[in-house]
């Protein structure tokens, strides 16, 4: 009784300290992302004053690179955005899956390994990750379903087939979400819609004409404050912390209950 009491003391000294250093970490990623949501947000009111559709798409470059941490490439060359792979997005090296699919597609570590390097998306995924292991508070699912509706609630996972195991991005883990969530834009994250507009702007050749532009930027930076500010979405007359409806300015509130930040 007394070496199973002792063991069980030495697993608490250790699992503390763990998961006290995994919430302080994502606090800190927490105020980045705040950090990085007001540079996109003041971007986005530079490109509603622009009067020159240039510079509109030079504050949509720096809005998406806010959000991959990296340039899209689109000021320069036309074609596709410069992104990063799936193993770099969900920062794995493939290994957790299936050892046949290792073998066809490589075990080789995500190009880039650190979170601070990958925008709003890859620090917003860093604190979900970081808090899943956190024991059932209230505030750390207020935290993660604000946190959620901005970068998406979709999580890398694995399916089967043919006997193997190959990862799988996945949202059937909200299966019991009700219906209207599916009808929203919070599934996939309201940041990829900003993100989406940016990339629209910097793709689209508007033949001199300034108003389309100014347009986009509006809705670009409408998009922008709903990340901030989270939505109403059933009409009660607040903002409340939960699925559909809390933005970051929600998950930073409750990362103060929580003691993870100083906000």
């Amino acid at each position: 009784m007394i070496h199973a009491i002792r063991r069980l003391c030495c697993i608490l000294i250790v699992t503390v300290p763990l998961l006290t250093h995994a919430q302080d970490q994502a606090g800190a990623y927490l105020l980045d992302i705040d950090d990085l949501l007001m540079q996109a947000h003041a971007a986005s009111q530079i490109a509603l004053e622009a009067t020159e559709i240039q510079e509109i798409k030079a504050q949509a470059e720096i809005i998406a690179e806010t959000v991959w941490g990296s340039p899209s490439g689109l000021l320069t060359q036309t074609g596709g955005a410069a992104v990063h792979g799936w193993k770099t997005r969900w920062q794995t090296d493939g290994t957790e899956f299936d050892e046949a699919h290792s073998g066809r597609h490589g075990s080789d570590p995500p190009l880039v390994a650190d979170p601070k390097e990958l925008g709003m998306m890859g620090r917003g995924r860093a604190v979900i990750e970081l808090l899943s292991n956190s024991e059932n508070e209230a505030h750390v699912d207020h935290v993660m379903a604000s946190l959620s509706n901005v970068i998406g609630w979709m999580r890398l996972s694995d399916g089967v087939t043919k006997g193997e195991r190959q990862p799988r991005i996945d949202l059937t883990h909200v299966w019991d979400a009700p219906s209207r969530f599916w009808n929203t834009s919070a599934d996939t994250g309201w940041l990829l819609e900003a993100y989406a507009q940016a990339i629209n702007i910097l793709k689209t050749d508007y033949h001199g004409n300034l108003g389309m532009a100014r347009e986009h930027a509006s809705a670009m930076a409408n998009l922008l404050e709903k990340c901030r500010t989270g939505q109403d979405e059933n009409g009660d007359g607040s903002v409340a912390p939960v699925m559909m409806e809390g933005g970051i300015d929600t998950a930073l509130q409750h990362a103060g209950y929580l003691g993870i930040i100083d906000k």
